[in-house]
């Protein structure tokens, strides 16, 4: 029974190159004390990688981000490009607006332009954007509930899922570990996707602040297609491929 089950959690995770434990749960109708079992076996055997919420292929391995940079490391990456794209992305917000911040080091630098704006609301669940905001008294905070996700410096959870499906956002601005080569927009943490679709659907406008370096780059799970997006915030550089997809798509491309 349980050989079985692990040769179908291999064929599972083959099939669909990355997955999370609770994907695999529901999938073979088990415990996750029972997933894990299985998952250490196969990982013993060498047949599945384990990564940060889940498990990839082997064979698929390479093309995966496979572990979470802390924050405060990839905040010094690329500075000078997030700096000017966070700068891009704040001349969209307007007076009155409610946004949603995701968490990453380019949009935690959009806060320092936020000042200007009069009676601003700002939605996030980074804790390093939160203590930015605290700086500015007249912007109304609001923080998401969740359990801490230290090495990306989040609160994450169903909570902070459920407590955002009641608000009204006006804009979205969104990170992303990588877009990739068939334009998917992904995130190297499972914990963080179920926030930032449901930040999606509940803005009116999506904007994606990216950097050159992040286009053909794939995390472990894609949260969204470049084409959900208003408008792409990057620098120049960029794949030839993609810019046609984004003409294609009528997306406003800003580059600084």
């Amino acid at each position: 029974m349980r050989a079985k089950r692990i040769d179908a959690i291999n064929e599972y995770v083959k099939e669909k190159q990355s997955v999370s434990l609770q994907q695999l749960c529901k999938e073979f109708h088990v415990s996750l004390n029972t997933i894990r079992r299985d998952i250490a076996f196969l990982i013993e055997q060498g047949e599945i990688e384990k990564v940060y919420g889940g498990v990839v292929s082997k064979a698929n391995s390479k093309s995966h981000s496979l572990s979470v940079q802390p924050f405060y490391e990839r905040n010094i990456v690329n500075t000078d490009a997030k700096e000017n794209i966070a700068k891009a992305a704040a001349d969209f917000v307007e007076d009155n607006d409610t946004i949603f911040l995701d968490s990453g080091t380019t949009t935690i630098q959009m806060v320092k332009y936020l000042e200007k704006y009069n009676n601003l609301t700002v939605v996030t669940y980074c804790i390093p954007i939160i203590a930015e905001l605290y700086k500015l008294s007249d912007i109304r905070v609001i923080s998401l509930p969740g359990y801490l996700l230290r090495d990306t410096c989040s609160l994450v959870g169903e909570t902070a899922c459920d407590f955002l499906n009641g608000l009204n956002i006006n804009k979205a601005f969104m990170a992303s570990t990588g877009v990739t080569s068939d334009f998917n927009v992904t995130n190297a943490t499972f914990e963080e996707c179920g926030i930032k679709k449901t930040a999606l659907k509940q803005s009116r406008t999506h904007y994606l602040l990216v950097d050159n370096s992040k286009f053909g780059q794939s995390g472990i799970m894609s949260y969204a297609r470049l084409n959900q997006f208003d408008a792409v915030i990057s620098n120049a550089g960029i794949p030839d491929t993609m810019l046609k997809y984004i003409n294609e798509n009528n997306i406003q491309f800003c580059v600084r």
